[in-house]
């Protein structure tokens, strides 16, 4: 077996060769290469392309061409990028087989197994035999490769083999698959398009073929695969078989369509959510705004970022803004403020501002992210609240009612002069005592279930009875209604009517006048009698008070219900009634606004009707009402809501439309232009589809007929060029989501959805493309150049060093004895400064390698890479001169191998080089444990020490403590000790005092099993 190499490739293949068991012959150049192929009886030759594609393909060429190498197996190592070239050469190198890198010991070792058998069954009964033996063998090993489906087909597609691995990844048996064709693995869709003959047909002309894509298991569940089908070839160069290799990447695949799915989210949330939003770098510069922000400042995108967005805020409140931005940036924590903010038109409205931060792993802030909620309303009427307080409070003492105030442990808080009244004791008698203290004892269980209900949110109008200072029962009606501070129960609103005069009456009235009482009172909706001549209020019930703001004893002391109505629905109203009055009409249903005592509008849903006398004159008038304020809201607002997304949508430029069945089909007038359509057009599915490029028809088709069809398809985003009448082409991106709405034909299917011109943003990206495709690739060129150069320097620099070396030696044994000790003395620092510089220069090579080459981690013992580093020691280092120490086992580690090794050696020998004259060197290596998932390895030696202020200077190149003629070494062991550690993913230290000693420790992540 040969291995032609000329980089750091050798070491990760021959470690993935060493599985095959056959013994390798390794070569360096060309020339020895065919020497060794002449001379030698190969089964197996392996080309690496190395960094030089060319002269590796022709040397594989040149083999081929060597007499008696005709049909020897050839495998060529190399990047995917000279994939091609191998597939181009195919025909001049069979039989020949690819394997892309960085190896994967499997994927080489079933190349190798493959190829030899082929070779190894030419020998005869042996080869027979040993035909066999590596049958097994390659069994087993591709069976252990559960993460690959492995197995292999005859001319025709059949299967001939069905290997463990690929009934683990299939879910398919042996039994179910051999003698089956291979489509049995792909969609319909594939199966219907012919990919599995295409794909066959192009593996047998190019020796395989190459492809990513959806596949099924037995249960019927699709994922996705990258896999690769290569065509078996006998002696004679015919195909005789395939080989087919699958790899589930399903986990990436969904990952990939979840995070684009995301971010389009994103962007059309943000867009189109009515806050004002944006986001500012570290240091609080603006780097985006929102649409909102854009429409409301009328600022364009490019003078809100930065600085000028400090433009829109009030001057008054620009420097509080400063102030908050500063406490944030030092803290690392986000705020909330109100603030004003200037509109397009010049006024100010106010708006809450909210800020968070966005921090990295360490804690560090990348980014803010801030929302301003316009709340204009709402703090103009917390303005008009507090100036009305006084007068609340005014009313609250003054009210009929008795009204007290308890908290969240139903203790008395606040208690109004009448409550005090009722119950016979002064407001300080009330305040700082639990309720119950006050209760009827009989009622005292059910009021305490009222309380707890009142706990969860609900209101009570309640009938109860309270203990008088004198002892006897006070009958009071209760309306209770719950407190929140921020979602927290704060406690309860009592009010309390006194009621036991009419409780007294109640005993006389008969059962249906108590019934409607009752009814009347409890409603949840609001109840008054009024007068039909006079149109005052008689009666009204608590509920009919807290719509409209006003206490019964006013509503009932005079007012009319025309005093209620707004002034724009007074005339409408009278109008209403005068025809209720005359009998034209038997009922009055309508909504109306009521304007309350605090001047705000409720809006309410009335329903009023006339009970007459038997003489047929109005004798009273019973009107219901329910509060429908917060309808009429979310009503204004789902408008205001709408014409704002109109206004986005108009603004971003997107074409919108709805499908449902044929029945219903519309596009917006900027769809019809975007797809080069007059506005009349009159919209279709089909009109649709005479747009869509031709190479774009079938997909587009059937992507939107298996949204329609499938309600698991709920969003579905589509690239695609539409074709207008004057043959231009432009690219499309629609964005598109399903809901089921039922219709007189059943169930049916919604599309709605946006599109938008992408054509320019694809222009854009593909120049981009290729512009850095260019850069990227004239960078690679001028370092492969540079890395060249050095390595050629090296290698003329090291030459006449060891040529000054090697005269200098001759002369130092050809002069006359005895030599001048001037001459012997010159002579020596000659041939020391000339191995110095021969080992500076060696170990910059080293150094470079460390830092540039491909690393292949894998689980390492580091006990015998110890025993490695000390026997390769200089003698006057070793024992019995130095004693070492490992007082526990080492552990095995993820790392390189050969790394390892050269960090081993350069710490031991630092250790051993730095010690007193007097003292014998003694070194200790222990691991110890480390963070979870990693090992410390310590290196602890009896040397001088070194001081604080250079310890960290060591491990820089070139950085030596001592003069370079006092020691050995060229000071960049610990530099390159410190390289290699950080690119295994480890960190590397010291600690030490001088005269004392010195540990070096290195950690490193613990083996993966």
């Amino acid at each position: 077996m040969i291995v032609a190499e000329d980089g750091g490739e050798y070491r990760a293949l021959d470690e993935a060769l060493s599985s095959t068991g056959v013994p390798r012959i390794r070569v360096t150049t060309p020339a020895t290469a065919l020497s060794h192929a002449s001379q030698s009886v190969l089964a197996l030759a392996i080309v690496t392309t190395g960094r030089d594609p060319a002269a590796r393909l022709d040397l594989a060429w040149h083999l081929r061409q060597t007499p008696g190498l005709e049909t020897l197996p050839l495998v060529i190592v190399g990047p995917a990028a000279v994939a091609e070239q191998v597939v181009q050469m195919s025909n001049l190198l069979r039989p020949v087989d690819f394997v892309p890198t960085p190896c994967d010991p499997r994927l080489v070792a079933l190349k190798v197994d493959s190829a030899l058998l082929l070779y190894r069954a030419n020998l005869g009964p042996t080869g027979e035999r040993e035909l066999a033996r590596q049958r097994e063998r390659f069994r087993l090993l591709m069976d252990m490769a559960s993460d690959y489906a492995i197995f292999f087909l005859d001319p025709g597609g059949r299967v001939v083999e069905w290997t463990t691995s690929a009934q683990h990844v299939l879910g398919f048996t042996p039994e179910e698959m051999l003698g089956q064709h291979a489509d049995i693995i792909f969609t319909p869709e594939d199966r219907a398009a012919k990919v599995p003959e295409t794909e066959i047909e192009h593996a047998r002309l190019h020796g395989q073929a190459i492809d990513e894509r959806w596949h099924l298991r037995s249960d019927g569940r699709r994922f996705y695969a990258s896999g690769r089908l290569v065509a078996l070839l006998n002696e004679a160069n015919d195909v005789v078989g395939f080989a087919k290799v699958l790899r589930d990447t399903t986990e990436a695949k969904q990952t990939e369509l979840r995070l684009r799915d995301s971010l389009e989210r994103f962007e059309m949330l943000a867009d189109n959510m009515s806050q004002l939003a944006w986001t500012a770098n570290g240091a609080g510069e603006r780097t985006w705004v929102n649409q909102r922000w854009l429409d409301y400042t009328g600022f364009a995108r490019e003078e809100a970022l930065g600085e000028g967005f400090r433009r829109t805020y009030h001057p008054d409140q620009l420097a509080h803004f400063d102030e908050l931005v500063a406490a944030a940036a030092a803290s690392g924590e986000g705020w909330e403020e109100t603030f004003l903010i200037r509109g397009r038109g010049g006024s100010y409205r106010w708006f809450l501002s909210q800020v968070v931060p966005v921090k990295d792993e360490g804690g560090r802030v990348v980014r803010w992210f801030g929302t301003s909620t316009d709340i204009h309303e709402r703090v103009l009427l917390e303005q008009s609240i507090a100036a009305s307080e006084g007068k609340f409070r005014d009313i609250f003492e003054t009210a009929y009612e008795g009204i007290w105030l308890i908290d969240e442990h139903a203790r008395i808080e606040f208690a109004n002069t009448r409550i005090a009244e009722l119950l016979g004791v002064s407001t300080r008698d009330l305040i700082g005592h639990r309720q119950w203290e006050f209760v009827w004892p009989e009622d005292l269980p059910q009021h305490q279930r009222w309380f707890q209900q009142r706990r969860q949110g609900h209101k009570a109008i309640v009938e109860l009875r309270l203990r008088h200072r004198d002892g006897r029962a006070v009958w009071l009606l209760m309306s209770a209604a719950p407190r929140f501070e921020n979602g927290r129960f704060a406690g309860a609103l009592d009010l309390f009517t006194d009621i036991t005069e009419q409780k007294r009456t109640q005993a006389e009235l008969t059962t249906t006048e108590a019934r409607f009482q009752t009814f009347f009172e409890l409603s949840a909706t609001g109840n008054a009698i009024v007068d039909p001549q006079t149109g005052r209020f008689l009666h009204v019930n608590p509920r009919y008070c807290e719509i409209t703001g006003y206490p019964a004893e006013q509503l009932v002391g005079g007012m009319r219900f025309i005093d209620l109505t707004h002034p724009d629905d007074r005339k409408a109203e009278e109008e209403r009634f005068k025809r209720l009055h005359r009998g034209e009409l038997p009922v009055v249903i309508a909504e109306k606004r009521y304007v309350r005592s605090d001047g705000t509008i409720v809006w309410v849903h009335l329903t009023s009707t006339i009970l007459r006398q038997h003489d047929g004159q109005p004798h009273r008038q019973l009107s219901i009402v329910h509060d429908i304020t917060a309808r009429k809201v979310g009503e204004a607002e789902l408008l205001e809501h709408r014409w704002q997304l109109q206004l986005a949508v108009e603004t971003a430029g997107l074409g919108t439309f709805s499908y449902i069945h044929e029945t219903h089909n519309e596009w917006s007038d900027r769809l019809k232009q975007l797809l080069g359509l007059p506005r009349e057009a009159t919209a279709s599915l089909d009109l649709f589809f005479t747009r869509l490029h031709p190479d774009d028809l079938g997909r587009i088709k059937r992507q939107i007929f298996d949204c329609i069809e499938d309600e698991s398809h709920t969003h579905l985003a589509l690239d695609y060029r539409v074709v207008w009448d004057d043959r231009s082409v432009h690219y499309l991106r629609a964005l598109l989501r399903r809901f089921t709405v039922v219709t007189s034909d059943g169930p049916r299917a919604r599309l709605v959805g946006s599109v938008r011109d992408v054509t320019s943003e694809l222009e854009f990206n593909t120049a981009l493309q290729r512009e850095v495709e260019q850069r990227t690739a004239a960078l690679e060129s001028k370092t492969r150049q540079l890395e060249e150069f050095c390595y050629s320097m090296a290698h003329d620099l090291r030459s006449p060093l060891r040529a000054i070396d090697g005269y200098a030696e001759i002369l130092q044994h050809s002069l006359p004895e005895p030599i001048a000790p001037d001459a012997a003395g010159h002579l020596a620092k000659i041939r020391s400064s000339a191995q110095r510089l021969d080992s500076l220069i060696h170990d910059l090579v080293a150094f470079a390698r460390v830092t540039e080459v491909a690393l292949e981690l894998q689980d390492v013992a580091l006990a015998p890479l110890l025993d490695q580093a000390i026997k390769a020691l200089h003698p006057d280092l070793r024992a019995p001169k130095s004693t070492f120490e490992v007082p526990s086992p080492l552990p095995i580690v993820r790392g390189e191998p050969g790394l390892l090794r050269e960090v081993l050696t350069a710490l031991i020998s630092n250790a051993l080089k730095f010690v007193a004259s007097d003292t014998r060197p003694h070194i200790r290596i222990e691991a110890l444990s480390a963070s979870p998932g990693r090992a410390r390895i310590e290196i602890t030696d009896n040397g001088i020490g070194i001081a604080a202020p250079y310890q960290k200077r060591i491990f820089q190149v070139f950085e030596r403590l001592r003069d370079a003629g006092s020691l050995p070494g060229t000071g960049m062991g610990l530099a390159l000790a410190r390289r290699a550690i950080e690119r295994m993913g480890g960190e590397i230290g010291v600690r030490s005092e001088p005269g004392v000693g010195s540990t070096f420790w290195f950690e490193l992540p613990l083996a993966s099993s």
